[in-house]
């Protein structure tokens, strides 16, 4: 699997996060959940990534978009476009 580089400070606030949901400040989440889309667009293949954006979606209130979207890579990423 290749390597993704993700930010010091967004793998803390990843960290942070799964620590206890409810700890970011708003625009934490938002930085999280925009860096995360960014790296999902440069890293489509990489479904850890996907997972990874999606669990900070839940956490950001924002879970609506992942449930109409489809499974695939494709639904993801156009999911990821529409609503970024």
């Amino acid at each position: 699997m290749p390597a993704v580089m993700i930010p010091a400070r967004i793998q803390t606030n990843l960290l942070r996060m799964f620590r206890d949901p409810y700890i970011l400040e708003k625009e934490e989440r938002s930085e999280l959940v925009q860096e995360l889309r960014d790296a999902v667009s440069r890293e489509p293949e990489i479904p850890e990534l996907r997972v990874l954006l999606g669990m900070t979606l839940c956490v950001n209130f924002d879970a609506q978009p992942l449930s109409r979207s489809c499974k695939s890579r494709s639904g993801w990423l156009q999911t990821i476009s529409l609503h970024g």
